[in-house]
């Protein structure tokens, strides 16, 4: 099955013998997938169910290290951020990007809310956070605040 950024569930699951963990807003979009996955060109779609939920306050831990989870919702209903206040970095996916913000268009998406997660809990992380995007190059807390025209301090 070719690569798809929503459609990846069922592969990484058999291929990495992994749980599919979401937040429960999320679980509707996951679903739907088998119904619109043809017009995308994937006609082997094969759907799966999540094995459990993520929420907000919650740890993810592997051997010794460890992640918060964020509730950053706007591109998606159920979006989650990863945050590692030891290693001050947050894997944000679509939420932010380096100069931009993530895409509202999509079921689910919007704007307010996404901008209302990025400036009362993304900028709320300490200035030197690196910030890993879902696309496209790494940025700072710092440089979003002072530079992102959608949500930066001269946008607000």
């Amino acid at each position: 099955m070719p690569y798809r950024s929503c459609f990846w569930h069922y592969y990484i699951k058999e291929k990495y013998k992994v749980p599919l963990k979401l937040h429960r807003l999320d679980e509707p979009q996951l679903r739907a997938i088998k119904a619109y996955a043809p017009t995308y060109g994937i006609d082997d779609y094969k759907e799966t169910s999540p094995d459990g939920y993520l929420d907000e306050g919650e740890k993810i831990k592997w051997g010794n290290s460890e992640l918060d989870i964020l509730f950053l919702p706007g591109h998606a209903p159920g979006h989650l951020g990863f945050y590692s206040p030891s290693q001050n970095f947050i894997v944000a996916g679509d939420v932010l990007f380096q100069g931009s913000i993530g895409r509202t268009d999509l079921p689910g998406g919007d704007t307010d809310t996404l901008i209302e997660s990025i400036q009362q809990k993304l900028f709320e992380l300490p200035d030197k956070t690196t910030v890993f995007c879902g696309h496209g190059p790494s940025t700072t807390i710092k440089e979003e605040k002072v530079s992102n025209p959608f949500v930066g301090i001269s946008a607000r």
